[in-house]
């Protein structure tokens, strides 16, 4: 049931792979969230590594466009 999604009973983690331009410990950061997080039930958390995918990814607004 928690394959198909029909029955969400533990917390989901969805974390990207560590490469290169990750500027932490990824697995130790993951494991340190799961530790006070794994209670939470039918909760996806997303874990984000990369300075690609986070604040500053996406261009400032302008008036021009």
């Amino acid at each position: 049931m928690q394959a198909t999604r029909s029955r969400i009973s533990k917390t989901e983690y969805i974390s990207c792979p560590s490469c290169g331009r990750t500027l932490f410990d990824l697995q130790e950061t993951t494991a340190r969230i799961r530790a006070v997080t794994n209670h939470l039930k039918g909760v996806k958390i997303a874990i984000m590594g990369c300075i690609v995918n986070g604040p500053g990814k996406w261009p400032t607004p302008t008036s021009d466009t």
